[in-house]
């Protein structure tokens, strides 16, 4: 993620379309926490949207709570704390 956004990519597609037998899958809300933290740690996480692909989003709430972890640096236009 970090070497994507600094060579300008925009949007970070964290996906687990291609999870197998020998691919473990990681809780999507871990990977956006921690693709998140690392982008924060390095002040660079205002440059790139982080976008979710995944089949673990099957209710309200999931979908919920993806959507708020992939926006959490920036809310009204000022850094936020990260957890």
């Amino acid at each position: 993620a970090e070497i994507a956004v600094r060579e300008g990519g925009k949007h970070l597609i964290l996906s687990d379309k291609l999870v197998s037998e020998s691919k473990a899958p990681i809780p999507m809300a871990l990977a956006i926490g921690a693709v998140n933290s690392r982008l924060v740690e390095l002040g660079i996480r205002g440059f790139a949207s982080i976008n979710v692909q995944t089949g673990e989003a099957l209710d309200t709430h999931s979908f919920a709570i993806l959507n708020k972890l992939s926006r959490l640096s920036f809310e009204n236009g000022l850094p936020s704390a990260v957890p």
